[in-house]
């Protein structure tokens, strides 16, 4: 059932005693009308008797959904404990209740996140994981917080491939959505069925956000000898286009246009310093899936193409796992990589400007453009449906008249 208890606290603006009854637990399932007040909010809200001021009350508060068999924990903590710990009465209701998830959260956001997570009949450690890939594209680091990215909804894009939309904040603001599809999130449900067992958690109360991805198990060996044989290609080629390229293009612009008009010697010229970078030895078949392009984009801009090998597909699994478990910084050491399908080059010759970009994998099934500066700073300029030379091609066109 829904339960009030009564709460003392204070106006933030006259300091007047505000006490009142607060909802303690609702039972959105016997209670349906108290699921809007908890989505927006209405319910921890209080009024002062004496100014009228509104005000947030935080308070420990339980959301309980019997249909779906879930109960949210909100504690809000000033300590910054992300991780709350469980009193003796929440740890009998969990013994009590064994069939279902129960979660702490530690901010309303989150509590809400919960909600809309369970509601839309998913589970919310693979969300989690998902979470981590996109922030690690966007902030370009896996450690970016638990109030960054929050799950929003499913969609049905118009193809009638099913989605899952993803809002980004910093700090409060509002950055922009973000969209996995459907088919990365079944594969990372399966992985965590297996590791945890179906579904994840019941019975237990735990604490599933991106700081409890770093206590998690590994999803993958580390030891595996194979894995690492299918990322030492991959490595190369990233070492290749966000490190060396680029380093040499902005010091030594003229020879490193240079090498790609060399046909094929510019192209192995490439995968040599890159097998010399890794400490890896070059092996002739992959020296010949590297081919570089050279061309006139418009009356003042040349552009220069480095194809890279085709990457094998991305291991959603092993990619989570490298980032909440990664090994130590060695470069013999072929850890996953979001590996690149094209670097390109546009060189207005008028005044010898510079334009560098990468074109690689992304999560999902959408490609990742990104520029990389003169310093090294990596930024995200979008994202592609496509990876061919042609659709290349065509983003290298659409940025010629801006060089």
């Amino acid at each position: 059932m829904s339960m009030q208890e009564h709460v003392a606290t204070s106006c933030p603006q006259c300091n007047k005693p505000a006490h009142g009854d607060r909802w303690a637990t609702v039972n959105v399932t016997l209670n349906p009308e108290l699921r809007e007040d908890v989505l927006t909010g209405k319910i921890r809200t209080a009024q002062c008797p004496f100014c009228a001021t509104r005000f947030v009350v935080n308070h420990h508060f339980l959301y309980h959904d019997m249909e779906r068999r879930f109960i949210i924990s909100y504690q809000p903590t000033e300590s910054g404990r992300s991780q709350p710990i469980p009193s003796a009465h929440l740890a009998l209701m969990g013994a009590l209740l064994s069939h279902y998830r129960l979660r702490f959260v530690t901010s309303w956001n989150q509590l809400r996140e919960k909600i809309a997570i369970f509601e839309a009949l998913l589970q919310d450690y693979p969300v989690e994981v998902i979470k981590l890939l996109l922030g690690s594209e966007i902030f370009d680091t896996p450690k970016f917080g638990n109030d960054a990215i929050y799950f929003l909804e499913r969609q049905t894009d118009a193809s009638g491939a099913i989605e899952l939309v993803f809002q980004v904040f910093e700090g409060k603001k509002y950055l922009t959505d973000a969209r996995s599809p459907l088919v990365a999130y079944q594969t990372l449900a399966r992985g965590a069925e297996k590791q945890f067992g179906s579904p994840h958690g019941l019975g237990e109360w735990i604490t599933v956000n991106q700081a409890s991805l770093y206590n998690s198990p590994n999803f993958v060996s580390r030891a595996s000898k194979q894995r690492a044989q299918q990322n030492a290609l991959a490595n190369v080629c990233y070492t290749i286009a966000y490190k060396l390229l680029p380093k040499r293009l902005y010091s030594e612009p003229q020879k490193t246009l240079l090498t790609f008009t060399l046909k094929g010697e510019g192209a192995s010229f490439w995968y040599e310093i890159g097998c010399q970078a890794r400490r890896r030895q070059p092996i002739e078949e992959d020296r010949r899936s590297f081919n570089t392009f050279y061309g006139r984009m418009a009356t003042d801009v040349d552009s220069y193409i480095l194809e890279y090998p085709s990457p094998p597909p991305l291991n959603i699994l092993e990619f989570q796992d490298h980032l909440t478990h990664p090994v130590p910084s060695r470069v013999d050491i072929d850890t996953p990589v979001l590996a690149p399908y094209f670097s390109g080059i546009l060189h207005r010759k008028s005044d010898h400007h510079l334009r560098y970009c990468v074109l690689g994998q992304g999560i999902g099934n959408r490609a990742t453009l990104r520029s990389v500066g003169p310093n090294g700073q990596e930024a995200v300029l979008g994202f592609s449906p496509e990876h061919s030379l042609d659709a290349f091609v065509g983003i290298l066109h659409s940025f010629a008249s801006g060089t």
